[in-house]
């Protein structure tokens, strides 16, 4: 379960009369292509729902031979990060490269050290080489007005946004996007699959994926998919439905629209394939529509300004420029960068894999929600409230006093048709109705003090929820329900109102 952060108080909000349910993320996976819609090329709008996509189960069964494609791996990193990255290549010889014997390319800005080269070489099996970012590629480019970019750094680090101060990130950003497939040492290769320092693969990877993609005509292969932070990106998407404006030919007829917008691409959703593990074209990038987008986003200056990540960009160029039969989710994969881990779940994936993940420990099937719980027979609603929010947290919490416009009289006086703003009153900040089953659900803000131990053992033996804190701004970014990021909003507006009282 996650629940809210709003200082000094740590609030939560609750609802008496559903199912609760927090885990730890929503995410998207191959089983939800069947439907997206499309966008017309000629419209921004979203046409008929295609046809579902047939799910092209990979059983690990492919046969070994010596057929290899022009592909490499590549891996960003730093000196710093040698014993890092070590393991990360250790891990993807033993599970499938020992086999295969594809090539590395490392990349830095500064050159690497002999201890590094020497480490790297001798634990890959196949030919490795380590490369320097030119530094129009990496360094953030002169014409950026600094003064505005570092106003921008320094608010987004006072709102406590991840590397929302770093200017390096954001350099990796913007090469990520824009720059590496055309870095000297990567013209040579069509395919490549990203590594990072410090991840993990837990399953043996029988087949090859590069063939795969290849024979089967695809262009874009991730493992996990999750929601951006909203707050790094808050002008992409206009910038992104003015380029499509602008060159609607681009855009595939048979495209994602439905993965990364609700509502046909009048807005986006946030949500976006995590590209620090893809397997891509990168003749796809290099391609006109690609560039094109790229340097229509590289001239209004967001990557600095704001804080655009090259997980969003990737993932709606992909989204658009592709058709969506040509973007690949690959269960068999089990990869974890750390605090996420897909495991296989498919079939027989798993066991054929020798996996060593908890397939029950999946960002795949886990989503964002607010806690929800069901009313005992003779219970009120606010004591269902705070009991059920203690079993389902671990958290015991008392309800927040509101303070709040009503219509409930005080009690012996006969003015109901008076509204009063009064304070101290524990009553429920909005009513809902669910329509998939009519469900009337009643939304309270409960307290939370400071020094209260989380407890073990409250939940149901059917119930595998994680509870921890979050910032109002990250939860109202990756909540899936618009319902619950409206419900954040409303209570975030009562709580900051009466502090300031």
């Amino acid at each position: 379960m996650k629940a809210l952060s709003v200082s000094p108080l740590r609030v939560f909000l609750f609802v008496a009369g559903a199912i609760i349910g927090i885990h730890l993320i929503a995410s998207y996976s191959h089983e939800g292509y069947g439907r997206i819609t499309s966008i017309s090329p000629n419209k921004f709008r979203s046409s008929r729902p295609l046809p579902p996509v047939p799910v092209q189960r990979l059983p690990n069964e492919q046969i070994y031979s010596d057929k290899r494609e022009n592909a490499t791996f590549v891996i960003l990193c730093r000196n710093n990060q040698l014993w890092d990255a070590l393991r990360s290549v250790k891990e993807i010889e033993d599970r499938f490269n020992h086999r295969y014997h594809y090539p590395y390319v490392f990349l830095n800005e500064v050159p690497f050290t002999e201890e590094f080269k020497y480490a790297l070489k001798h634990i890959a099996s196949s030919e490795v080489e380590f490369g320097l970012i030119p530094h129009d590629h990496w360094f953030q480019p002169a014409w950026i007005d600094e003064d505005r970019a570092s106003k921008a750094r320094q608010k987004m680090q006072d709102d406590n946004i991840i590397y929302g101060g770093s200017v390096s990130y954001r350099n990796m950003c913007r090469f990520n996007s824009g720059f590496f497939f055309r870095h000297p040492l990567m013209q040579k290769y069509k395919w490549y699959w990203r590594i990072e320092p410090d991840v993990h693969f837990h399953c043996d990877i029988l087949f090859d994926p590069f063939r795969y993609m290849q024979e089967n005509n695809k262009t874009y292969a991730f493992t996990i998919s999750m929601f951006e932070y909203g707050a790094t990106i808050p002008t992409l998407w206009g910038h992104v439905k003015d380029f499509i404006k602008k060159n609607p030919q681009y855009v595939a007829p048979n495209n994602a629209m439905g993965f990364i917008s609700d509502n046909n691409g009048d807005s986006y959703n946030l949500c976006h394939f995590w590209s620090n593990f893809e397997i891509a074209n990168m003749d796809f990038w290099r391609g006109e529509a690609y560039m094109k987008f790229f340097e229509h986003l590289e001239a209004q200056g967001g990557f600095y300004y704001e804080r655009w990540g090259d997980a969003p960009v990737h993932s709606i160029g992909a989204a658009l420029f592709a058709s969506r039969d040509q973007i690949q989710f690959f269960d068999e994969i089990g990869y974890e960068h750390a605090p996420y881990t897909h495991c296989p779940r498919q079939g027989n994936n798993w066991e054929r894999g020798r996996c060593s993940c908890n397939p029950g420990h999946n960002v795949d099937k886990d989503q964002y929600t607010l806690p929800k719980g069901r009313k005992d027979r003779g219970e009120t609603i606010e004591a269902a409230a705070a009991r059920e929010t203690y079993e389902e947290t671990g958290y015991r919490c008392s309800l927040w006093p509101n303070r709040l416009p009503t219509r409930a009289p005080a009690p012996g006086v006969n003015n109901v048709h008076t509204v009063e703003v009064v304070d101290n009153l524990v009553e429920p900040i909005a009513v809902t109705i669910r329509q998939a089953d009519g469900k009337v659900i009643f939304w309270y803000i409960a307290l939370v003090a400071e020094g209260v131990e989380k407890q073990e053992g409250t939940q149901m033996e059917s119930e595998n929820y994680k509870s921890e804190f979050l910032a109002v701004n990250r939860a109202m970014d990756i909540l899936t329900s618009q319902t619950d990021r409206e419900i954040v909003a409303k209570a975030y507006e009562i709580v900051v109102q009466k502090e300031r009282l």
